[in-house]
């Protein structure tokens, strides 16, 4: 494809970072009032059920078909959204937010490295120097300084960590399948497994369900964007750019996250722009240029 073509899923893949920066605001209103792994239970399966009627009225004869098209599905639903969501949401209440943050910023780290040793990529000093300058950025922007392993905070790193782990794995192994099949198809069976794989989850661990005592328009709009912005929108977009883009440079795009929280934290929380913030910005931002412009032809694949 042409270089219009690789623009428009880059914007796409901003697109989605700028809808999952919100959704952080959004889903610590509604985790106040639901259980976390119940709430991400109600947030898949909804947004699979949504998803898949959308699919079933203008994709109908696009559905895949045999037991391995499910056994995929089920496994990637498995590692980039049951695995990824839980390790983090069960990780974030076990560790700080700071460790949680910079460690969840491995993501890229871990794709361009498990792509590397299964040789779909060639690893390049672009590429390595342009993660490693985002890497930096997101350090100072986290306030690193702050960050420090404990044996109170072990057990969350490690989830943090394998979470990261499995969402790399999921963007380093399903490009194929998602470049072979129907989009809105994939997305919708990722999503109903990945509900009732939490589901097992939440019912083997005992977590007990809480639901909110006051229903308020607050609440409702937040779950409202919660399954359509952050998680219908969110995986469907990534995924069909997924089929296009490479592995690493989708994940690369995480590291735009920080920049998004920033900037809503300088425009809608009223908090002080630092030198700090602005020099973290601006590493994140050279880090992608000089990762994303290696070859940038050969990123897009037909």
């Amino acid at each position: 494809m042409g270089s219009r073509s690789f623009k428009f899923f880059y914007a796409i893949l901003i697109l989605v970072q700028v809808l999952f920066g919100i959704n952080f605001i959004t889903s610590k209103i509604v985790v106040s009032h639901i259980t976390p792994s119940y709430w991400a239970f109600m947030r898949f399966f909804c947004s699979g059920v949504i998803l898949m009627t959308y699919s079933f009225i203008f994709y109908r004869k696009e559905c895949g078909r045999g037991y391995q098209y499910y056994l995929k599905a089920f496994i990637f639903a498995f590692l980039g959204v049951a695995v990824g969501q839980t390790a983090f949401l069960e990780g974030i209440s076990r560790t700080t937010s700071v460790n949680a943050s910079i460690l969840a910023s491995t993501i890229p780290i871990f794709t361009l490295l498990i792509v590397i040793i299964m040789r779909h990529e060639v690893f390049t000093w672009n590429k390595g120097l342009g993660i490693l300058l985002a890497f930096i950025g997101v350090l100072a922007i986290r306030k690193v300084d702050a960050f420090s392993f404990s044996n109170t905070t072990f057990l969350g790193d490690m989830l943090i960590i394998l979470g990261a782990f499995s969402i790399a794995l999921f963007l380093s192994l399903c490009r194929q399948f998602m470049l072979e099949n129907n989009k809105y198809w994939i997305t919708s069976w990722m999503l109903i497994f990945s509900a009732f794989q939490v589901l097992v989850y939440s019912q083997i661990v005992g977590v007990k369900l809480v639901t909110p005592d006051v229903w308020n328009i607050e609440l409702l709009f937040c779950m409202s964007y919660a399954i359509i912005g952050a998680t219908i929108l969110t995986y469907l977009l990534s995924n069909w750019a997924l089929a296009y883009v490479d592995s690493e440079k989708v994940a690369l795009f995480i590291y735009l996250q920080p920049i998004i929280a920033n900037i809503l934290a300088w425009t809608y929380l009223g908090e002080a722009v630092t030198l700090q913030s602005i020099i973290s910005c601006l590493l994140i931002m050279l880090g992608l240029f000089l990762a994303l412009k290696v070859n940038r032809q050969n990123h897009i694949k037909n």
